[in-house]
């Protein structure tokens, strides 16, 4: 049996290989010049795709590091990057396979994170899912979603299973 420990670094390994893949696939540029962001590339999912891994570096100033979420970079912002892409992260850290889709369902944090704190985009009153709607509708030049989710439904199944 293996710790909690082991499958959350399998799990990261197994997301930076597919988003790997995926820019390799993709064709991503390689050199310093990149075209002018012209399209978007829409980010969805849970504290990974966020950029809130682990506990932030305190600030210089003293500030809340919570309060600013520029002070979180996940994969979307080097993804955006190096595809010539406007990212729009729409992640919320603690998101779950259901809560992305519906209010009042089981998450890991994300309902008390965007009460608490901002997301790198406001979205009040939707689910990730329905901005995501919302927004794919209103910018139809969109050339590129992730979903990354799944591990937070792994953390709050783990207890339930007894060890098994």
């Amino acid at each position: 049996m293996q710790g909690p420990g082991i499958a959350k670094r399998r799990a990261l390994v197994a997301s930076l290989a597919a988003i790997a893949a995926a820019l390799w696939f993709l064709g991503a540029p390689t050199g310093a010049s990149v075209a002018p962001l012209q399209h978007h590339y829409l980010a969805l999912g849970d504290s990974i795709t966020f950029g809130y891994v682990g506990q932030p570096a305190p600030t210089p100033d003293g500030s809340n590091p919570f309060s600013n979420p520029d002070n979180f970079a996940g994969y979307p912002t080097y993804v955006g990057a190096a595809l010539g892409l406007q990212t729009v992260n729409a992640a919320c850290p603690g998101e779950t396979s259901t809560s992305i889709m519906a209010f009042g369902t089981p998450d890991a944090g994300c309902a008390s994170y965007r009460g608490a704190y901002p997301l790198h985009v406001a979205y009040a009153g939707l689910t990730q899912l329905e901005f995501a709607q919302a927004f794919l509708q209103a910018n139809p030049d969109t050339q590129l979603v992730t979903v990354a989710i799944g591990i937070n439904d792994v953390g709050l199944a783990v207890p339930r299973c007894d060890g098994i």
